[in-house]
């Protein structure tokens, strides 16, 4: 995770229609990027506060937008957050709360961070936040294109074969690290103070490439996507090891827990199949795709512990 801390800007009274309209178009594409904005004036020293939070992502990142556009890729229903309170599906890919509910928790500022699609968003709860994340989307514009989302990881696994007579697979892992930092510059021009960006997983190891490219019968990581999210670390920050860290206590790493079969997301882990697990805390995954909450507690926990000093 690299931290940019910057001093706020003031914006002109004239620019502040262009700013808004140019904050809009960067919200189009931009992925597995979490954003501490800095409202009120700069406080210094060990009561500093981070009174908002603003994120954007993919899947991992979004709390239901997906609900409200028009694509297949949808986790509304059942046994989607069955371990969410009042098991309520409400269009988070997890067993329960996913990193922007964890996050916006842990840094005080309520249980859960509202999608900026929902239309029962109250004004009051803009002064806390809210996530722009949106299931499928990626730093790359095909793959809003391609997935039908709000325009990293899902870049690397969808979209470079779209683009693979452009790109070879370091030259494609370097655009995306270029756009990703390409970015935060823009973020910065718009007057964001603190800056997070994540880096990228070990999209390989998940369960849905495991299944296609791992081997009909090891379904090992596939070296070659976990290679190009090394290179896109590595293009982003030298100082990225996030890749090399293991989870602890899992026992299930390699398999998911919702669901029966080989390929289990969105409708595909739906309420009539009787063999999703009754532990989800046991396992890294809760679908093909996506961690358990416990998983996400665990990642989110970890990151905060490291650098929540460097942001506020």
């Amino acid at each position: 995770m690299n931290i940019c801390k910057t001093q706020k800007k003031k914006l002109e009274h004239k620019s502040k229609s262009k700013t808004n309209k140019t904050m809009k178009l960067q919200m189009l594409w931009l992925a597995l990027i979490l954003i501490a904005v800095e409202t009120n004036a700069m406080k210094q020293g060990q009561n500093a506060t981070i009174p908002a939070l603003i994120v954007f992502g993919d899947s991992i990142m979004d709390t239901g937008n997906k609900n409200y556009i028009p694509t297949f890729l949808k986790c509304n229903f059942p046994p989607y957050a069955k371990d969410f309170p009042g098991s309520l599906a409400t269009g988070r890919f997890s067993d329960g709360r996913v990193p922007s509910n964890l996050i916006v928790e842990k840094l005080g500022l309520g249980k859960t961070l509202r999608a900026y699609m929902n239309p029962n968003l109250k004004p009051e709860e803009l002064l806390k936040g809210l996530t722009f994340a949106s299931g499928g989307t990626g730093y790359d514009p095909l793959t809003a294109k391609i997935m039908s989302v709000i325009s990293i990881s899902n870049d690397l696994a969808h979209t470079y074969l779209a683009q693979s007579l452009r790109y070879d697979r370091t030259s494609y892992a370097n655009f995306l690290a270029d756009s990703a930092v390409k970015f935060v510059k823009e973020l910065h021009k718009l007057g964001a103070q603190k800056i997070g960006v994540f880096s990228a997983v070990p999209i390989g190891c998940v369960p849905l490439q495991r299944t296609l490219f791992g081997g009909i019968l090891t379904r090992g990581c596939v070296k070659t996507l976990n290679n190009m999210a090394k290179q896109f670390n590595s293009r982003l920050s030298p100082a990225l090891d996030s890749l090399d860290k293991e989870l602890d206590d899992f026992k299930v790493a390699d398999r998911r827990c919702c669901g029966n079969g080989l390929l289990a997301v969105s409708f595909m882990c739906n309420s009539l199949n009787p063999f999703t697990c009754s532990n989800s805390s046991a396992y890294i995954f809760w679908d093909t795709y996506h961690p358990t909450e416990r998983a996400y507690q665990v990642i989110v926990d970890n990151l905060l512990d490291k650098y929540l000093s460097k942001i506020i």
